[in-house]
């Protein structure tokens, strides 16, 4: 069976670091609203060693956006690790609205994943993972949900020779 070995969210930062969350996200509020001029307006990052703990495991991304229009096909939900002294990226992986159905209440969920692989090893004591929303289109939108999750699909296979 699949298990979730760590999770965080708005709500329940964990190993997670939300510094844009504090500028704008209010103490009530569970949306943050974002107009065309914000390029990057979401993000969350971590130390890769505090919530990656082994290789084939895998970290997953959820956003829910509300679109303003139509039009919002450039609105990425992206996932990169990177060293942490030099920004070298090791793993980048997106996706764009646009690759997904919106609903009829202009609501589109949004799902980015990333194997953790055989440089776990080599990296995992150097680099941070950041998750992201980029606004490449310089839309206008309301960011509903962000979740992050590491997920050992079928642990024992991976460790069968532990």
């Amino acid at each position: 069976n699949d298990k979730q070995i760590a999770y965080s969210n708005a709500g329940h930062w964990g190993s997670f670091n939300y510094d844009k969350m504090k500028q704008t996200l209010g103490q009530s509020s569970s949306m943050v609203s974002v107009d065309s001029l914000c390029e990057y307006p979401f993000d969350a990052r971590a130390k890769y060693a505090d919530f990656i703990t082994s290789e084939g495991q895998v970290l997953l991304l959820k956003t829910r956006y509300k679109l303003k229009n139509a039009v919002s096909g450039k609105i990425t939900t992206c996932i990169s690790i990177n060293d942490e002294v030099n920004n070298n990226m090791y793993m980048y992986n997106s996706k764009e609205v646009g690759e997904f159905i919106v609903n009829p209440d202009s609501t589109v969920t949004v799902f980015v994943d990333s194997y953790v692989g055989t440089q776990h090893r080599s990296i995992k004591d150097k680099s941070r993972v950041s998750a992201y929303v980029w606004n490449k289109g310089k839309n206008t939108f309301n960011l509903i949900d962000f979740e992050i999750a590491l997920i050992d699909f079928w642990p024992r296979k991976w460790h069968f020779w532990d």
